[in-house]
């Protein structure tokens, strides 16, 4: 049985997440702009260390580092972020 503030949390960071989506196709011209709209790190409790085994790599949001860097990013959270990293937007990839 799910929690019902648990799963109101999930849906209202699924709906947070799908707006700052749509928000970032709208302004893909203006990269200020798409990271003055992500969470702080000190405010999603960002650590560059996994979390029970849950880690940003496995992250719905995680945006994968492209060539030869070690660190990728978020579309919901500032800055560099390492994929063996966690916060608590943690959503786990259908995907991975």
């Amino acid at each position: 049985m799910i929690d019902e503030s648990s799963a109101r949390r999930r849906f209202l960071k699924h709906m947070l997440l799908t707006t700052g989506v749509t928000a970032l196709s709208l302004m893909a011209a203006s990269p200020a702009a798409y990271s003055a709209d992500k969470a702080s790190k000190k405010n999603v409790h960002y650590r560059p260390k996994p979390n029970d085994g849950e880690h940003c790599g496995q992250c719905l949001y995680f945006l994968a580092p492209t060539s030869n860097a070690s660190e990728g990013h978020c579309m919901a959270v500032q800055g560099a972020i390492d994929p063996n990293g966690w916060c608590r937007l943690f959503e786990a990839d259908p995907s991975s």
